[in-house]
């Protein structure tokens, strides 16, 4: 389901399912992440439901609050993210620890090819919402993935989706993209 014409990534609050047709499948991300077989299985066969809040504060600082729930029972995690470019260290069951950098980031900020492609044009003007992140080492192995959130059109419809460019713990890179239905604002 498309996103409201009214949405811009100055503000993507709402209730998202992803859409696994759309989507791409990120099972390789996953695996070279260290997530275990079982979890991916659960993952491919279950629904990600994910509750964006999105806020602006009065001395301008921009944050997001992400609910991510996966059905069956696999988990649920809360993050959030405020748009400054400062490190944070986060500890999660499926990923280990890492660090992430969230920003608005303009096209020309994106050295990936991958990442610049498809958005819409306001999504653009008012910039994509970019996400660092590293993991600390793991058996000596390393892994690092940008993303970046925004809005592009699919099949004729607005999409809120997210790009995603993975190096893995052996230096190979794989691309993806997550495409989410709209499933409503937030209540």
């Amino acid at each position: 389901m498309a996103v409201p014409a009214n949405m811009t990534t100055l503000d993507l609050s709402g209730k998202y399912n992803q859409n696994k047709t759309l989507s791409n499948n990120t099972d390789i991300i996953l695996s070279k992440q260290g997530v275990s077989y079982f979890v991916r299985m659960g993952i491919n066969m279950g629904t990600l439901a994910v509750i964006v809040k999105h806020e602006h504060s009065s001395d301008g600082a921009e944050t997001l609050a992400v609910d991510q729930s996966l059905s069956g029972g696999l988990g649920r995690t809360s993050q959030a993210r405020t748009l400054d470019w400062e490190p944070r260290d986060t500890d999660s069951k499926f990923f280990g620890k890492t660090t992430i950098r969230t920003k608005r980031a303009t096209i020309d900020d994106l050295e990936n090819a991958w990442l610049r492609e498809g958005w819409v044009e306001e999504a653009c003007a008012n910039g994509l919402i970019l996400d660092s992140v590293q993991s600390e080492p793991k058996d000596g192995k390393t892994w690092c993935t940008d993303i970046v959130w925004g809005i592009e059109e699919i099949d004729g419809e607005r999409r809120y989706t997210r790009h995603i460019a993975f190096t893995g713990p052996d230096g190979k890179e794989t691309n993806a993209r997550i495409v989410y239905d709209y499933l409503g604002p937030l209540n």
